[in-house]
């Protein structure tokens, strides 16, 4: 994964701050490229409509409903917990089941962490009517962190919210994919 975030982070660098837009036209073909054969069956349809949707709140809200429907069928599978969606009260919310996630161990902090600031960005969405989605800090995700700023920040903000989306696309096939290599038995799921 890192060498995808490498290969985007270098097409970014050599791509022109106004042309982003542009990069981020081919994002679908480029990410498809690095996806596990084995996911292809849970990815396909995951990877297709959070990579062409252009409508911030579409893609944060599909791309935070994958996330926990593979959290739910983690909890379903590692712990036996049949009752997630029948009202467990403590299971209830997706920020639940991440903290048991965190407690068990199940997952990394690092992972666990990516994760919860993806929750707090759809959060931020569902409750702040005009939410502007270059307001969002990318540079907190795990692997922005040792990024140097300058090379990559937009000059305006209309390419900062085109920056930003084609980050958190690529962050959320990241976690799709994380999780997949972790658990094998997600890649055998149906998107359904």
């Amino acid at each position: 994964m890192d060498n995808l975030l490498q290969r985007i982070l270098l097409n970014l660098q050599q791509t022109k701050k106004a042309d982003y837009g542009v990069l981020e036209t081919s994002l679908t073909n480029f990410i498809d490229s690095f996806f596990p054969r084995s996911s292809v069956k849970l990815g396909t349809n995951f990877i297709k409509k959070v990579t062409t949707s252009t409508d911030n709140i579409t893609f944060i809200l599909l791309g935070h409903l994958y996330i926990e429907r593979l959290l739910n069928e983690i909890l379903l599978k590692e712990f036996d917990i049949h009752d997630i969606k029948k009202g467990n009260k403590s299971l209830n919310t997706f920020y639940k089941k991440v903290v048991f996630l965190k407690k068990t161990k199940t997952i990394d902090e690092e992972l666990i962490n990516d994760i919860l600031l993806i929750n707090s960005l759809r959060n931020a969405f569902a409750h702040e009517l005009n939410y502007k989605l270059s307001n969002f800090n990318i540079w907190k995700l795990s692997a922005l962190k040792n990024v140097e700023r300058n090379d990559f920040e937009p000059n305006s903000k209309a390419a900062k919210d085109i920056f930003t989306r084609l980050i958190i696309k690529v962050y959320f096939f990241k976690i799709l994919r994380d999780l997949t290599e972790k658990f094998r038995f997600l890649s055998l799921l149906n998107e359904g």
